[in-house]
């Protein structure tokens, strides 16, 4: 850790390319995918977010999966710091979650529109004392993603937040006009 990064690289490198990376290995990888990403050249921060990519998806513990979605909350690419978010909003982490969900400044041209926009409206859910501010953007989610995993989810999440909490979802009155009225 004293910036021995390209020693470290070359000690780990053989060990963590074994075909099969026993578990005991899991501090050494991290230690390699930091070692990669503090290094410096675009090549090498590549690999090791992407070896904290690979992390994350073997992770087994709640503890695996933050430990990598720390790295990946840095990483340029949008979706593995998309990854990170999710991880983050799972785990319960919404203070952490909001701070990856700021990086993706405008989300109107990205084909990752609907995940940043469903976990947003998660945090908001978990975090905003007014539970239907939450709950309409899960709503405002379902409606204008309603063929996308993320719709889904957002409405099974604003049912589940209903439920929990014993109350029925609010609908507006519809205003109807007068000539309806004197038809009834």
């Amino acid at each position: 850790q004293q910036g021995a990064f390209a020693e470290a690289i070359s000690i780990l490198q053989p060990i963590i390319d074994a075909p099969i990376a026993p578990r005991w290995l899991d501090p050494y990888e991290r230690v390699y995918g930091d070692s990669l990403i503090a290094r410096g050249d675009a090549t090498a921060r590549a690999k090791g977010f992407a070896l904290f990519a690979t992390m994350l998806a073997e992770a087994r513990t709640r503890t695996q999966r933050l430990e990598a979605a720390k790295r990946l909350a840095n990483a340029p690419e949008i979706s593995q710091r998309l990854e990170a978010a999710h991880v983050y909003v799972s785990a319960g982490e919404f203070v952490e979650a909001s701070k990856v969900l700021a990086t993706f400044a405008s989300t109107a041209d990205t084909k990752y529109n609907d995940r940043i926009e469903y976990l947003r409206a998660r945090v908001t859910l978990a975090t905003d004392t007014n539970r239907d501010t939450g709950r309409t953007a899960l709503l405002a989610v379902a409606k204008a993603h309603p063929n996308t995993r993320s719709g889904r989810l957002a409405l099974m999440h604003a049912a589940r937040s209903y439920y929990s909490s014993g109350e029925e979802p609010r609908h507006a009155e519809k205003k109807e006009a007068a000539a309806v009225i004197q038809l009834r």
